[in-house]
């Protein structure tokens, strides 16, 4: 069980989860891919009237979409915050799954005469998100994220090549490698203290999409996010409280370019221990089809403070900065890597990413687009 006590050694849960439950998933994608017929590659010339040349071109568009990179600083985490995505919403009858595996190495610190907060930590975030197309060119769906915190092994590898490049290291270098460390103790309470591996169930969220205008290239979408308090604060898995995301989605996709947008606005609840504000958050993505399947993307992210506190690091934005690659194996599988680098310190060091997405459709039709 993820939830309960701890049990088993930080060195064992790293086998079991980056040694078994990595490799067996990727394993059965693998020989599920293989067995989908691929999207053949080579040029073709279609008659724009025919209606076979239309769907194939909805169907191609499909794909296309901004990187699903998300802050995984643990304190933010916590907290609602809608996921990069485009404005079209999946057509009637079609259900998407989609297995994101982020992980990220931080080592962060502060302290003033009443709170103190020190990161040290390496983790794997597994986020499973389901979405199904409704009438209307509505999209309902909902994720549940998976956490395993622990020392890692990336400390020492980012230190010298830190030093290595001139960049400042901060913390790193005044504490041992490997360390798992995350406190909190703010002037209200004490989030969270501990100094052990933690295996756990985050926050579910239910998401809705309505798309109010699409056309061959443009698109544009209200959306919302509610989060409801499954995760733990103490855990780094939860707020304990109930949040609510509302934002729109514009979207402009040529044959070779597109071009993302995302503006959120998150109403947080109240955590016990520590205060909180609502904060507004923004995406620029941006991605370039080097091939038929293959598309390269450049994607910023940026969230106002949503902490109240002395420390320093909660009064500025987080920031970062994500490249990927996305890749249409068929039309039923496409994978996305990401890296993603921090621009403050209300960001991880660095977070590696790897998501597989998986749709089909349980109905023959393929709508029409909105019309202007």
């Amino acid at each position: 069980m993820v939830t309960g006590n701890l049990q088993t050694s930080p060195m064992r849960l790293q086998r079991i989860i980056l040694g078994e439950w990595m490799p067996a998933l990727l394993l059965s994608t693998t020989v599920a891919t293989a067995q989908t017929p691929r999207v053949d590659e080579g040029p073709k010339r279609e008659d724009p009237s025919d209606p076979s040349h239309e769907i194939e071109a909805t169907v191609d568009r499909g794909w296309r979409r901004p990187l699903a990179s998300r802050n995984q600083f643990p304190v933010l985490l916590m907290f609602v915050s809608l996921a990069p995505d485009r404005a079209a919403s999946l057509s009637r009858g079609h259900t998407s799954v989609d297995v994101g595996f982020d992980y990220s190495n931080i080592i962060a610190g502060q302290e003033t005469e009443d709170e103190f907060l020190h990161l040290d930590l390496e983790y794997l975030r597994t986020n499973v998100v389901v979405k199904h197309g409704l009438p209307a060119h509505m999209e309902i769906g909902a994720s549940i994220p998976l956490y395993y915190y622990y020392g890692g092994f990336f400390d020492g590898l980012v230190g010298g090549l830190h030093e290595s490049l001139g960049l400042p290291n901060f913390l790193r270098g005044q504490t041992d490698n490997g360390l798992t460390r995350y406190e909190f103790v703010s002037g209200t309470g004490v989030p969270f203290l501990g100094d052990e591996a933690i295996t756990a169930i985050g926050d579910i969220a239910v998401h809705f999409k309505k798309t109010l205008f699409e056309n061959d290239r443009y698109a544009f979408a209200v959306r919302s996010d509610v989060k409801s308090p499954t995760g733990k604060p103490e855990r780094l898995s939860g707020s304990g409280a109930t949040d609510l995301g509302l934002g729109l989605a514009f979207d402009r996709i040529t044959e070779r370019w597109g071009l993302y947008s995302n503006a959120s606005y998150h109403f947080l609840g109240q955590p016990d221990g520590f205060r909180v504000r609502n904060f507004f958050s923004l995406m620029l993505g941006l991605d370039y089809r080097l091939r038929s399947r293959l598309s390269a993307h450049l994607q910023f992210d940026h969230a106002r403070p949503f902490v109240e506190s002395e420390l320093p690091l909660f009064s500025r934005a987080a920031q970062q900065v994500a490249l990927g690659l996305r890749w249409r194996h068929s039309d039923r599988f496409v994978y996305e890597w990401r890296f993603v680098e921090d621009l403050s310190k209300v960001a991880p060091d660095f977070t590696v990413s790897f998501q597989v997405g998986i749709r089909w459709s349980t109905t023959a039709s393929t709508e029409e687009a909105i019309p202007p």
